[in-house]
């Protein structure tokens, strides 16, 4: 069962009762496969100033708060959705439910992201009403949903290596060399220090992390000695200048620039650009890696994780 939760569902017959209906359509769903919850029956007075608060509860957003009314309906609401069965799916649709559910409003950020069990939040029906656009997004994690829903959640099965030795990168960069096979790159930037911080390198399921900061050192090299450094360096320029092996980068301009200028690395072709093939195949669409990996899998909001992270620190 998957629980579609909103503040307020339409009536069939409204705009956002057709969207809601259309919505499904698209996304391969039929009305018993899933449970529509509202937050709020009687939507008046449910939202008040910081004065009116309830207690306990976080702000909705800016000068905005839940009220104890609020709250005694939020509360109802919410016991049907924390009694669901174990594999049951939660998809909280629009910013108030995505309050609700997760305890934040950044929409745009954590949309058709994977958070905590089985929760997914995407755009509401009358979001979608108004800009359009989005409804291709909220199509998409619908089905994601239910084809997890039907046939269980797949995890990813990559082989992830952070913080590799100098002996684990080379031999890395040979094997990628030997095998030829198409390799993804991408770093991280400081351009406050004019500095790369990492350099991400992937092939056939396997995708190793060099950093050249270590934020466990206040912002020193990563790297103990400084050969090993420069080794690192020099082997990751061997690997993207070979010329033959594709080359795969999502906004591949700014890494290739920032490899060139701070590390002299020229990065040889063929480049594939997934930001350029996405915006060739839907030009309307948000192009970021965040959105587009969002859309089409099933992954925590590692863009926001790593933000909150930075924050608090």
């Amino acid at each position: 069962m998957i629980y579609l939760v909103n503040e307020t569902w339409p009536e069939a017959g409204d705009t956002s009762g057709k969207m809601y209906a259309t919505l499904l359509r698209a996304a391969g769903l039929s009305p018993d496969e899933v449970k529509q919850v509202s937050l709020f029956t009687d939507k008046e007075g449910v939202f008040g100033p910081k004065s009116e608060a309830a207690p306990g509860f976080k702000g909705v957003r800016a000068k905005t708060f839940i009220t104890a009314k609020g709250a005694e309906q939020l509360e109802e609401s919410l016991f049907l959705v924390t009694q669901r069965a174990e594999n049951d799916w939660v998809v909280p649709m629009g910013p108030i439910a995505c309050w609700a559910i997760i305890q934040a409003t950044d929409l745009t950020r954590r949309r058709g992201a994977l958070h905590d069990v089985h929760v997914v939040p995407t755009y509401s029906p009358a979001q979608v009403t108004r800009q359009y656009l989005w409804f291709p997004l909220v199509a998409s994690d619908l089905a994601k949903v239910a084809d997890a829903d039907r046939h269980g959640l797949e995890e990813p099965k990559w082989d992830l290596r952070p913080r590799p030795t100098i002996e684990e990168l080379r031999a890395f960069a040979f094997h990628l060399l030997e095998t030829k096979e198409p390799i993804v790159f991408d770093i991280e930037t400081s351009p406050k220090f004019r500095a790369i911080t990492a350099i991400g390198l992937g092939s056939g399921g396997v995708f190793m992390c060099v950093p050249f900061v270590d934020e466990e050192k206040r912002g020193a090299s990563y790297w103990d000695r400084g050969v090993d450094e420069y080794e690192a360096v020099c082997l990751i320029k061997r690997v993207l200048e070979r010329p033959g092996i594709v080359k795969i980068a999502h906004h591949s301009s700014y890494d290739t620039t920032w490899l060139w200028t701070i590390f002299g690395i020229r990065v040889a072709g063929p480049l594939v650009d997934t930001r350029i093939m996405h915006h060739t195949l839907v030009a309307e669409l948000p192009h970021t890696l965040g959105s587009i990996a969002h859309t089409y899998m099933l992954l925590p909001p590692w863009k926001s994780q790593h933000a909150e992270s930075k924050e608090t620190d």
